[in-house]
């Protein structure tokens, strides 16, 4: 057994009261001293294992110094069979041990030093003859056996004082609380089995509001529930409720009035405490969210006078009762005054008057870089982050630490993540017709030559050439040549294009935080820088074309998505015209914020260009001719029908192991054909 134990006297006291008090709370931990026979020393034992090893004191048994003693006695008026019953009600358990001597009337009782002096009492009491005094066993049902005893035997006591009846018999409480040995002659045993009926009623339970000056509530909860807690499980006394208010910083205590007195003393022990107490420290590691941003966040709640220290000159005091006190004090068992003297039920209080045990929650490493606010002086609370492991310290007011303690439990939760997938669709048709005739006629009068001609670059032949042209270009062309007179071309070409790009990037982000991904190709281009003398030709920039995605989810009630999103798809559509100049850029952007359901491939843009251009050469006034004035045209007929589609899909991650993020990765692993290292498990044959 290894521990510390303060102690906190009104006086000095001496070496027996230390000695008897050292076999007490040795006791209580399942130890005892004994002396062995023949030896002047004292030896620590297991209390199971005393009455063994014990020696048999002789002479005046007041004068042993072990805790725990054995002694010899010889029936007198009884047989030592029918002493043993109700000696072993009065031993204690385990350890007490009473037995007869085989083939006599010799009883050996073993026992701690008090309880052994109550049952030798006990002994003088019931070694009587049978005609003089009965034994009667008696269950308390309500109080505890001690009270219930005293009580009885002060009323017995006062009657026959009053009445000069003689002695009305003895009440001996058992160890366990729960029972009481009535040692009495026949004609008093039915009266006091009557005043222990009568005076063994549930004792009355008030509700009592305490407001804790010093500490905060949850500690002086436990605090409170430590003390009577041991009384119940040791002592039997009545049950309690206790409810913590967070809202008013108080507690509810449903007790008795033995119980309530026991916690006001135990609260103007800790209200008298020394001012420096009342600082205490705390510590709250954050596991979800950056520290540096809870910091700033509370920084500006406190600033905003959110987190404000009680004021304690208007503060209530220890206790107010919202419950008059039942019970009259005439009816009702007097209450045991609380324990001065620790124990493992009554815990002594702390020593330390720097910090008390329990407000001392300092922690965080020194590694990390530590801030520390100014707020104290104000609004009397400190706040310092420790960003190496990530650790909120605060100092200040037990009242503004608990309302710290309960905003992080609401502001320091993992957030679930969101797996975001962007399909952008892009379209396009192309349809081009062309269709032209180009006639030459060459005119010779005499020594005179002149060409007449309808020329639209389709690139008819020379008539003076006298030979067909190689084909050239695309589509239809048909050339009919009169060598040395005319000549016609026929040209007709019609084109169409489709096209389809789709474009599917995905990211995961946390909910609300923003997700970019981006898939460009950029172009340099020059820069010239021209003087008198020379020009200098360097790196001008960049010029850039493709894929912007950027999301913001954040998940509403129903798990539907809020999301911010901009899409921005853009393209070269030509050749730079200079090498200084960038090349010609088509963007397109769509951008909004949309409510979509979890789960679902949702449309949330588009966009639809379609151009339509009609081109036509011809000659002026024959071109007019009905019929024959397609022989002196070129027309050409263009189309274009383009369209792009944004399709947003957004799958909530709510698992806590990330299950749901290992199936997703699984599937697109699997999909890529990716190892995942895991071994190969094979079967094998055992013969």
């Amino acid at each position: 057994m290894k521990g510390a134990i303060t102690f906190r006297f009104p006086s000095a006291i001496n070496d027996d009261d230390l000695w008897t008090l050292t076999n007490r709370l040795l006791a209580a931990h399942g130890f005892t001293t004994v002396q062995m026979a023949g030896e002047r020393t004292m030896s620590v034992v297991k209390l199971a294992e005393a009455a063994g090893v014990a020696r048999i004191e002789d002479g005046d048994l007041a004068l042993a110094k072990a805790g725990f003693v054995r002694v010899l006695r010889r029936a007198q008026n009884r047989s030592a069979k029918d002493l043993l019953a109700p000696l072993q009600l009065v031993l204690s358990k385990p350890g007490g041990a009473a037995t007869q001597a085989e083939g006599s009337d010799l009883l050996v009782l073993a026992d701690l030093k008090p309880q052994l002096l109550k049952a030798l009492e006990v002994l003088t009491l019931i070694d009587v003859p049978k005609s003089v005094a009965v034994v009667e066993e008696v269950e308390a049902k309500h109080l505890r056996a001690t009270e219930l005893a005293t009580l009885v035997d002060r009323v017995l006591t006062t009657q026959s004082g009053v009445d000069a009846g003689g002695s009305p018999g003895k009440l001996i409480a058992a160890p366990d609380e729960k029972r009481i040995l009535v040692i009495a002659p026949q004609a008093q045993v039915a009266r006091i089995l009557d005043l222990i009926e009568r005076f063994d009623q549930k004792e009355a339970q008030t509700t009592v509001t305490y407001a804790p000056k010093s500490f905060g509530v949850k500690d002086v909860s436990r605090l409170v529930d430590q003390v009577l807690s041991g009384e119940v499980k040791t002592k039997g006394a009545p049950p309690y409720q206790i409810v913590e208010d967070d809202l008013t910083g108080t507690l509810l205590l449903t007790a008795t009035a033995g119980q309530h007195a026991r916690v006001e003393q135990l609260l103007l022990r800790l209200d008298s405490t020394a001012t420096a107490t009342r600082r205490p420290i705390r510590s709250f590691k954050l596991k979800n969210r950056p520290v540096a941003d809870v910091l700033s966040l509370l920084q500006s709640l406190i600033a905003a006078g959110a987190l404000e220290a009680r004021n304690e000159a208007a503060s209530p005091g220890p206790a107010e009762r919202t419950v008059p006190p039942m019970a009259p004090p005439d009816t009702t068992p007097p209450s045991s005054p609380a324990p001065t003297n620790p124990s493992p039920t009554n815990p002594a209080p702390q020593t330390n008057p720097k910090v008390p045990a329990s407000e001392n929650r300092s922690g965080g490493g020194t590694g990390g870089k530590t801030r520390t606010t100014d707020a104290e002086n104000e609004h009397g609370v400190s706040l310092s982050a420790d960003s190496g492991t990530n650790t909120l310290i605060a100092v200040g007011d037990v009242h503004v630490l608990d309302q710290l303690e309960k905003l992080l439990q609401t502001l320091d939760v993992r957030q679930p993540q969101v797996m975001l997938e962007a399909l952008v669709l892009a379209l396009s048709d192309d349809q081009s017709r062309e269709l032209g005739v180009e006639l030459q006629k060459l005119v010779t009068s005499g020594s005179v030559q002149g060409r007449l001609s309808s020329l639209f670059g389709l690139g008819a032949p020379d008539p003076a050439g006298g030979g067909l042209p190689l084909a050239s270009g695309s589509g239809f062309t048909g050339v009919m040549l009169d060598p040395g007179s005319f000549s016609a071309l026929v040209h007709a070409l019609e084109t169409l294009n489709h096209g389809r790009t789709l474009t599917i990037p995905r990211v995961l982000v946390n909910n609300n935080q923003q997700g970019r991904l981006d898939s460009v190709l950029q172009t340099p281009f020059q820069s010239t820088n021209a003087s008198t003398t020379v020009a200098t030709t360097s790196f001008g920039g960049t010029q850039d074309a493709g894929t912007t995605i950027t999301v913001k989810p954040q998940i509403a009630e129903g798990d539907h998505l809020l999301l911010d999103y901009d899409v921005s798809i853009s393209a070269f559509v030509g050749d730079s015209t200079s090498p200084s100049l960038p090349p010609p850029r088509q963007q397109n952007k769509i951008q909004s914020s949309v409510t979509i359901p979890e789960g679902y491939t949702i449309v949330v843009g588009g966009l639809e260009i379609e151009t339509q251009v009609n081109a036509s050469s011809r000659l002026p006034w024959l071109a007019d001719i009905p019929l024959l004035g397609h022989l002196f045209e070129s027309t050409s007929e263009k189309t274009t029908h383009s369209k792009l589609y944004v399709f947003l899909r957004a799958d909530v991650m709510r698992g806590e192991s990330f299950e749901f993020l290992k199936y997703v990765s699984d599937e697109v692993r699997a999909a890529s054909e990716l190892d995942d290292g895991s071994p190969t498990v094979e079967p094998r044959m055992v013969r």
